[in-house]
């Protein structure tokens, strides 16, 4: 019988890396795909003398048009029954500030070398009759908008969209292929090196990750979202108008060490430079020029310590102008709902 084929981007490391091992443990014939040969080789021989499988390497840098087209030409006659789509990295900061050759490496990774393969194996696989498409993007692209990492956001948003799209026109069409994207939150890999940004919110391993993607290809979905944390934050998100979230996603850039990149976490209470109550109140992540993140534990308490304080006198002072009164009315609105999506990781 012959063994079905996967083909991995970004599969030197991190949620790649995972994916070859799993199906490696699964059977599968594999072709692996990343920038760094040395990594990809190593993998290749660990998973050959443990599975006793097939492993094929092709390294390519994805920033580049010619790789990209090399690889289309290379598998143009090979079948590929699973493809995970998965090479991608981020940056983070004041998009003012950020080197725009990094942005644009992003997004020729992200986006551009993304659907070029995501197209060029859909048309294979539609002429096969069979196959199975995983683009990976992230939780941010299921956010509106992320201020500080906007370029990453926006790419991740692009992925969200078009496979979204594609799988519909797939469904109505009545075809046998399936496409799904993957939309993790933090995961514990070498993305937060290269981005140069750590997060507050403790990530989920490489390993509970795949494990959750694979089961949500199982079960078809074509958004999978891995853990029961990360489910419930896409959901609650989704309850609060955009002009009420955006404000509350951008708050941290009141904190004065710099560029910010992440919302608080629930167990770190990290300080690289001073801290304001205003910074404990509305929670920080920031890039590692000088982080300040706060825990849910501290957040919620000095949220209302922040209400009696401050908030209190203003509202009060304001009914004698209906204006006023609104306005503050809709200031502690929106902090409420700031602290209650900080109670979920929005990344």
């Amino acid at each position: 019988m012959n063994k079905k084929t996967v083909w991995i981007t970004g599969a030197s490391s991190g949620i790649g890396q995972e994916f070859a091992r799993q199906y490696a443990r699964l059977g599968f014939r594999l072709i692996l795909t990343a920038r760094r040969k040395d990594r990809l080789d190593a993998l290749a021989e660990e998973l050959q003398n443990r599975y006793h499988v097939p492993c094929r390497v092709l390294p390519a840098d994805l920033e580049r048009d010619v790789d990209c087209e090399a690889l289309c030409t290379v598998l143009a006659a090979e079948r590929i029954d699973l493809f995970i789509n998965n090479a991608g990295f981020g940056t983070c900061g004041c998009f003012l500030d950020t080197d725009p050759e990094k942005e644009l490496s992003m997004l020729r990774v992200n986006v551009l070398a993304m659907h070029r393969l995501f197209k060029f194996v859909l048309k294979k696989m539609d002429r096969q009759g069979s196959g199975t498409i995983l683009n990976v993007a992230s939780s941010a692209g299921l956010l509106p908008a992320g201020p500080f990492m906007a370029g990453y956001y926006a790419s991740k948003a692009y992925v969200v969209s078009l496979t979204r799209g594609v799988a519909e026109e797939l469904r109505e069409q009545h075809s046998p292929v399936y496409v799904c994207a993957l939309c993790p939150g933090p995961v514990n890999t070498e993305f937060n090196d290269r981005a140069d940004v750590v997060f507050a919110l403790k990530g989920i391993s490489p390993e509970l990750c795949v494990e959750e993607a694979m089961r949500g290809m199982l079960r078809r979905k074509t958004i999978i979202v891995p853990s029961a944390l990360m489910r419930a934050a896409t959901t609650a998100q989704k309850l609060v108008p955009a002009p009420l979230l955006m404000p509350i996603l951008a708050r941290p850039a009141e904190a004065k060490a710099g560029p910010v990149t992440q919302m608080l976490g629930r167990d770190s209470f990290y300080l690289r430079s001073q801290i304001t109550m205003s910074d404990i109140c509305h929670g920080a992540g920031i890039c590692r020029d000088g982080h300040k993140f706060c825990p849910i534990s501290i957040t919620i308490p000095c949220f209302f310590v922040q209400f009696a304080l401050g908030r209190k006198q203003r509202f009060f002072s304001g009914f004698t102008n209906s204006g006023t009164k609104f306005h503050n009315v809709f200031l502690l609105f929106r902090d409420g709902i700031g602290v209650l999506i900080r109670i979920y990781p929005l990344w």
